[in-house]
Formats: C-alpha cells, structure tokens, sequence
C-alpha cells in the first residue's frame, strides 16, 4: 500500500467511525459532544432536559444539554460531578442563571476552568 492509498485509507476510516459515532450517539438521545476551545465559550444550558449519567474511563460523567454561542447550536458537555465548576453550575441554575461564559485554561492534566459571568 503506497502512501497516498493509505492516507486515503485513514481518512475514509476516520469518516466512518466518526458516521457510528454519530449515529449511536443520536440514537441514545444526544447530541455531538462538545470539545470547550481555550479562552471564553458563552452557553446557555438547557435546563428542561435532566443531565444524564456517562461512563467513561475517567469515572462517571454527566452530561449536560448546552447551547453554544450566539448561533445556539445544541451540543452535550461532559462534566465530572465532582468538580467544583459543576457545583458552581448547579448553584447558578437554582438561581435561575442558565447563561454563562465559561473560561477555559490549560490543556490536558492541567486544564481549569471557571465561570466569569452568569445570568
């Protein structure tokens, strides 16, 4: 196999996974997963549907129905229930502020995030 064949080859199987990924995703009910960028996201969370519980190989994870951005392009955030911006989060919801921006910090191990404003 020569190298552009192979190359063709990875990316018609990237294409692929991705299309079963997709698929099963939208058959639990859910939307693409949402990969926070560095710097500030602006979101509203969708606060009429229940967060849901994933299992991934960091532990349980819930998920969260966002909106991004000015656009509102419906994505699911994971978020570990033990960290404490998902405790800052639910505080805010309770408090009837379901609009955010988010500041992310950091990438990999040393990722951080935090709420600047809420409303």
């Amino acid at each position: 196999m020569g190298k552009q064949t192979a190359i063709k080859w990875i990316e018609a199987k990237k294409k692929q996974l991705e299309a079963a990924r997709t698929a099963n995703r939208k058959a639990k009910g859910m939307e693409d997963l949402y990969n926070m960028p560095i710097g500030e996201t602006e979101i509203t969370i969708d606060v009429n549907i229940e967060p849901r519980t994933a299992k991934t190989k960091y532990g349980d994870r819930d998920v969260l129905r966002i909106y991004v951005g000015k656009e509102g392009k419906a994505k699911d955030w994971m978020i570990s229930p033990n960290s404490p911006l998902y405790m800052t989060i639910l505080q805010n919801i309770s408090e009837g502020k379901a609009h955010m921006i988010i500041v992310r910090s950091g990438t990999e191990l040393s990722t951080r995030y935090s709420i600047k404003s809420a409303w």
